[in-house]
């Protein structure tokens, strides 16, 4: 039998909107009739009382009080001693009539509504936690990328089939294995991965810190990038074999890629190949150099090659003089875009 004792741990919030003196001085006499109640005015309540007496408040008000104490069930005091029938589609976990209402039969109300509620939101907690472990998995099983779970002693705990693929051997003997890559948090690296058939494969490896079975451990995620890398030594190749000096930039100007070329000519002008005009130089910053010392050429062509990068311009083409002590040069510069999702330009002297 359920006792005033047992629901006293129960924090209960009685909710009187009527503005009539009358029904509020009613109101509150209930809460001193039922004193022994956890009654409170503040914070997070275990239960919502809504007081009602002539059942039609609920019908404004069940809603908005389950949105404000989504965790609280409703229970409605009324003098009406039959719920409407769409009352507990509402939101209404208990129908309360006053006058036959008295502190045992509360109690075991409150008791009741509570454990209820508490039940249901356990159940739909399990249900969406399962819900989001198979999201969670489905994404990891359909990730293009490799993922797999190192624990602290070095050994593959999880691979999912992209890793698979990229090891050429099914997860269960890839499990328990040592991983046999150093383990860099927070970092990225490539890796040389030759798999069972033979074929070398290039990945960027990103590491983080997880935990898995309770335990530290890291996650490494496997990119194959064995294409791009291909791609770059046919576009070294192709460079090394043109006789015009050419830069790659990316978007914001930095250069990525020249050819033996372009070293050439700039070492034989005295300009310090890797850090003026090499590899990670920003060529913009050194035609704005230019531009300072009053260079009218080395401003051009930072506005020009700024506009191609922008999408302004579909080329930019500047005829330049580069004289040396011995013989008048002139150069033709073009600087087109380099297409593709990260954007670009290749510049070219001629």
């Amino acid at each position: 039998m359920t006792t005033i004792r047992e629901t006293e741990r129960f924090r209960l919030r009685l909710v009187s909107p009527n503005s009539q003196e009358g029904e509020h001085n009613d109101a509150v006499r209930f809460k001193e009739t039922f004193q022994p109640f956890a009654w409170i005015d503040d914070g997070q309540p275990d239960a919502v009382l809504l007081w009602d007496p002539t059942g039609t408040v609920w019908t404004e008000l069940a809603q908005p009080l389950r949105a404000s104490y989504p965790l609280a069930p409703l229970l409605v005091l009324s003098h009406v001693d039959e719920a409407p029938n769409d009352a507990f589609a509402s939101g209404v976990r208990d129908w309360l009539y006053i006058p036959a209402l008295s502190e045992t039969g509360l109690a075991r109300a409150i008791r009741a509504a509570v454990l209820r509620e508490r039940a249901v939101l356990g159940e739909r907690s399990s249900t969406e936690n399962a819900t989001a472990d198979s999201q969670l998995k489905n994404i990891i099983t359909r990730n293009a990328d490799g993922i797999m779970v190192i624990d602290r002693q070095g050994n593959i705990r999880f691979a999912n089939p992209a890793a698979e693929e990229m090891f050429g051997r099914p997860a269960s003997a890839l499990e328990g294995q040592p991983f046999g890559y150093p383990i860099a948090a927070e970092s990225a690296a490539e890796v040389e991965l030759t798999p069972e058939r033979g074929v070398l494969q290039t990945a960027e490896m990103r590491v983080v810190p997880c935990e898995w079975d309770g335990e530290p451990a890291h996650l490494a995620s496997l990119r194959n990038i064995s294409e791009r890398k291909r791609a770059e030594e046919q576009l070294a190749g192709v460079l090394r074999a043109i006789s015009a000096h050419i830069a790659v930039l990316d978007a914001k100007g930095v250069i990525t890629a020249v050819n033996e070329a372009w070293l050439k000519f700039a070492d034989k002008n005295g300009a310090p190949p890797k850090s003026a005009v090499g590899v990670g130089a920003d060529y913009l910053e050194v035609c704005e150099r230019g531009a300072a010392q009053q260079d009218e050429s080395a401003r051009e062509a930072a506005a020009g090659i700024r506009a191609v990068l922008a999408g302004e311009n579909a080329q930019f083409v500047l005829e330049y003089p580069c004289h040396s002590p011995n013989e008048q040069r002139w150069f033709i510069l073009y600087a087109t875009p380099l297409g593709g999702e990260t954007g670009g330009a290749v510049v070219t002297h001629v």
